[in-house]
Order: C-alpha cells, then sequence, then structure tokens
C-alpha cells in the first residue's frame, strides 16, 4: 500500500516541477503585447458594425439633395451604418434598390454582433 502511495505521489511531483520549468523556459520567448504577433499588412477593409437610423426612402429627400450626393437611379434605400475603415469608426449612408435589400441589414444586426464586410 505504501508503495502504491509512493509510486503516486512520485509521479504527482513529477508532473508538478516539469510545468514550471517548462513555463520558465518559455518566459524569454512569450509575447509582451508591444510587438505586432503577425507580420501581415492591415488590409484597408470597410466594415459594417450596425445600423444607426433607417430605411429612408429616396422620396424623403430633396432632388437636389441627390444630385449633390450622387446617387444614381435604381437607389431607392438608405441605411445610417455604423462602419469601420481603415481602423477608424465613423457613419456613412449605404443605399439600396429595394426595401427587402434595406431591411435585410437591418435584420441581420437584430440578431449578429459580427461585423458585414463590404464587397
Amino acid at each position: 500500500m505504501l508503495e502504491k502511495i509512493v509510486n503516486a505521489f512520485g509521479r504527482l511531483l513529477h508532473s508538478v516541477s516539469s510545468k514550471p520549468k517548462s513555463n520558465a523556459e518559455l518566459s524569454g520567448k512569450m509575447p509582451t503585447g508591444k510587438e505586432s504577433l503577425t507580420d501581415a499588412p492591415v488590409e484597408n477593409k470597410t466594415l459594417i458594425w450596425g445600423v444607426v437610423d433607417g430605411p429612408y426612402s429616396v422620396e424623403d429627400f430633396p432632388e437636389e439633395e441627390l444630385y449633390y450626393m450622387g446617387i444614381e437611379d435604381g437607389y431607392e434605400w438608405m441605411l445610417v451604418c455604423k462602419i469601420e475603415e481603415g481602423g477608424k469608426v465613423g457613419l456613412a449612408n449605404f443605399w439600396y434598390p429595394t426595401l427587402d435589400e434595406a431591411n435585410a441589414i437591418k435584420w441581420y444586426f437584430e440578431s449578429n454582433i459580427e461585423p458585414l464586410e463590404v464587397k
């Protein structure tokens, strides 16, 4: 019986004593958080993080404003979205041809927190 206890305790002691040693060896090689962990360049993606307001119909805007904003014919519905571009966050207007397309974006963010990438 004593032999079983010594044998079990010896395995336990061996496993505990080897872990700190291996962690100590790695401590000089671990990232500190101050350096870049990847060498890949930062991609300049546009991400939609949520819908702030809308949808608004093209009929809600004066024709002069639409011309000034450069809104093409066929885009009938607008959403005001929270976006991220180049690491900066802001608001942008996104125009869609149909109410269904605009609502699909709005409904996506009612049940998801992942951003949508604009392609």
